[in-house]
């Protein structure tokens, strides 16, 4: 299991029950349409495929750990227990790749891509843990290390989701992408433009958080940035 599960059962040893009253909802309706509205499938596509080849041109690990797509078939009756359905774009993730294998290298900025069965296992351990309060619409999709990146799923099935953060030593969850497909196009402008590289010496992702900052906010208006920048 990833490395994040084992940072979470710590926080559940030392029984740190007091970072993990988080608010219920961070999406106001307005922004759910929003996520519908700036939907492209092609858009989508396009900005995986750019990460991808990005991550081919550093000869990082990540194209050696890409799990196999699936077809929308698996991808539904995996969420047939749920009493929720999948976003087509969370579907149109796991059809490209279902997620990455273990490695010491991120998909995007410094977070892990979950697979179908990773996803859902750490859905089941958030919301069956009672030192957590996680929604029952909430799936994870990105993370690190007690970090989380998830969207929602809906009891009818829905185009997209805005993507929401959670991070256990904080008492909020925050709206900070317009969708996953802005998500995506907004990380692979951090590698185009270099806010984002890849640092040979460490072998691992650096960054300049300013230039992060700036096109975070640029090409999602109104969202929350959830790291400090001085």
């Amino acid at each position: 299991m990833y490395k994040m599960l084992r940072w979470v059962s710590l926080i559940t040893l030392f029984g740190l029950s007091s970072c993990n009253a988080i608010s219920a909802d961070p999406f106001t309706d307005e922004q759910r349409n929003k996520a519908v509205e700036v939907y492209s499938e092609s858009a989508l596509s396009a900005s995986l495929e750019g990460i991808l080849e990005w991550h081919q041109a550093n000869r990082t690990e990540i194209p050696n750990v890409l799990n196999p797509g699936l077809d929308r078939d698996s991808i539904h009756t995996a969420f047939s227990d749920l009493g929720c359905q999948p976003t087509n774009e969370l579907i149109q993730l796991w059809e490209w790749h279902n997620g990455t294998q273990y490695t010491p290298v991120s998909f995007i900025w410094y977070h892990d891509f979950l697979s179908l069965e990773d996803a859902l296992s750490e859905y089941k351990y958030l919301t069956s843990n009672p030192l957590i309060t996680w929604n029952k619409n909430w799936i994870p999709v990105f993370t690190f290390e007690g970090e989380w990146y998830f969207v929602e799923c809906y009891e009818e099935a829905r185009i997209a989701s805005p993507v929401g953060y959670s991070f256990l030593e904080d008492t909020e969850v925050y709206y900070t992408y317009v969708s996953l497909t802005r998500m995506m196009e907004t990380s692979a402008a951090y590698y185009d433009q270099g806010a984002v590289f890849w640092d040979s010496e460490s072998w691992g992702l650096g960054d300049d958080i300013k230039e992060v900052f700036s096109i975070h906010q640029t090409m999602n208006e109104g969202a929350h940035f959830p790291y400090h920048v001085e």
